[in-house]
């Protein structure tokens, strides 16, 4: 596995909680949009008895100039360092690795389906498409509980693609918040959501990334839907 060194050039809060790291991307490195790397802080802050490393998804796409990550914080030593780390802080990279990536067949219909920080190589994937001018059909539902906490859900609204479209939904509004506060969808993505916005499903590779019990969810609902399995793809989150 190749080891590369790469240097903070800015960082920054972009929604609660929820912090982009952008590296000065090394040279030599290039990924496929999609893929993860192993992160390892080079001078950590902070220690406790958890690894000093973490897999890491990219969030920029390799035609960016830079590269960039995106993580929620927590107390763990790795994410304190990562959120203490100033402009010029190093840290070492291995990788790219995984195959969580788009197929070769731009004729091929997608439904991304992201909750949280799952969001960050479905952004990877919809800005490498952006950037080739892709012309496939290509659908993204992205679930977040509040929107002060969903991270690039304006950005990914309004990609421009001519067979694009983004469905923003929110599970934790309550029913005061009127729709001048937020015009979007509301509650879980279900049959009905996919249905209403999506008329090519039964054609589609699905691409779901979040946590466990958030794919175990999604699966379930694309089951009922008489999606194959075998027409799914899984991104891990924890």
């Amino acid at each position: 596995m190749q080891k590369f060194t790469a240097q903070l050039s800015q960082k920054e809060e972009i929604a609660d909680n929820t912090f982009a790291f952008t590296y000065i991307k090394p040279k030599g490195f290039a990924f496929t949009a999609g893929q993860y790397v192993v992160l390892d802080v080079d001078e950590s802050r902070y220690s406790d008895d958890r690894p000093s490393f973490r897999s890491l998804s990219i969030a920029s796409a390799p035609s960016d100039q830079d590269l960039l990550f995106v993580m929620r914080g927590s107390d763990s030593a790795f994410k304190r360092s990562m959120i203490a780390s100033e402009v010029g802080d190093t840290v070492t990279l291995k990788g790219p690795i995984g195959h969580f990536v788009l197929p070769e067949d731009e004729r091929q219909k997608i439904v991304y389906m992201g909750a949280g920080i799952g969001i960050t190589p479905i952004r990877s994937m919809i800005r490498e498409e952006l950037a080739s001018g892709s012309e496939r059909q290509q659908m993204l539902f992205y679930s977040n509980s509040l929107p002060s906490c969903a991270a690039y859900a304006l950005e990914l609204r309004d990609i421009s693609l001519p067979e694009y479209k983004c469905v923003n939904t929110m599970t934790g509004l309550k029913d005061n918040i009127s729709e001048d506060e937020w015009a979007g969808e509301r509650g879980f993505i279900d049959a009905d959501m996919i249905e209403e916005y999506c008329d090519y499903y039964k054609q589609a590779q699905f691409y779901i990334v979040g946590t466990k019990s958030f794919i175990n969810a999604m699966k379930d609902v694309l089951s009922g839907m008489g999606i194959d399995e075998r027409h799914i793809k899984v991104d891990n989150f924890g």
